[in-house]
Order: C-alpha cells, then structure tokens, then sequence
C-alpha cells in the first residue's frame, strides 16, 4: 500500500500520482468513486457497469433491468 502527501488545488482538485494511475489501470476522464468518513476520504476506481457496456457486443437481446443487476453483481457489485 502507497501514501502520497498532495496539495489540494484552489478548486479542489487533487492529482493521483502516475505510478498509481498506471497500478490501478486508471485513464483519462474515467470515473472515481469518492466516499467520505469521519476520518477522511477514501478513493477507488469506479467498476464498470453492465449499461456502460452496452453496445460492445452486438446482440438483438434488449437489456432489461434484471440484466443489468445480476450483470453489475456478477462484475464486482453495485455502485450507484
């Protein structure tokens, strides 16, 4: 596990060092999941989405609702 001691930007913008971006496969203008705690913040890359997908794959299947449930928890999980 690596810590890093950033300065936040007048905006509040903080930037993840490369050498983690890179170990943690994270790439431009992908999403991040921020969550507060008494403690601090904590922050993970964001799982992809079974919705987030469509498309790749070419299929005359329409995804329903149920689909894309078992399909979010079969890859790791809900997120909102």
């Amino acid at each position: 596990m690596k810590q890093v001691i950033k300065r936040m930007g007048k905006r509040g913008e903080i930037v993840i060092p490369k050498d983690m971006r890179k170990e943690l496969n994270l790439k431009p203008k992908e999403q991040v999941i921020i969550q507060s705690f008494q403690m601090g913040l904590l922050i993970l890359p964001r799982k992809k989405r079974v919705k987030d997908l469509i498309g790749i794959i070419k299929t005359k299947h329409k995804l329903t609702r149920e689909d894309e449930l078992l399909g979010e928890f079969l890859l790791g999980g809900l997120e909102g």
